[in-house]
């Protein structure tokens, strides 16, 4: 099982060679928090707003993200978990999110962003 972020999980939608792509073919469950959606739009809408992608781009895009995804975890369920781990690190709440589901489910975390990963390495 594999916790996916919004950094891996766009990584794999603007690079399809990225090794990324072979992990999530290789488990049969990708779960993430329900933030990664707000995520995912939010970065695809900064593609848009840079002129890199269309519009019609970004949709397809965002569609093409959120399918890496089997089942989101409602954010309510992982407060206390992230509360846990915030009294440890200076790491946003956004992170901690994926963190804690990570976390609670021995799942290993899949993120392009290097700073969580090493939190994730320390803490576990």
């Amino acid at each position: 099982m594999i916790v996916i972020d919004a950094s891996a999980a766009v990584r794999t939608v603007i690079d399809p060679e990225t090794p990324f792509r072979a992990m999530l073919n290789a488990v049969e469950l990708v779960i993430a928090p329900e933030l990664i959606v707000a995520e995912i739009v939010s970065a695809f809408r900064k593609y848009v707003r840079a002129k890199m992608l269309t519009r019609s781009q970004a949709d397809k895009s965002i569609k093409l993200a959120l399918a890496l995804i089997d089942q989101l975890q409602p954010l309510r369920e992982l407060v206390p978990d992230v509360l846990t781990l915030g009294a440890r690190t200076d790491s946003s709440a956004y992170d901690l999110f994926y963190l804690a589901l990570a976390q609670r489910t021995g799942a290993t975390l899949l993120t392009a962003d290097l700073a969580l990963g090493h939190l994730a390495q320390t803490l576990s």
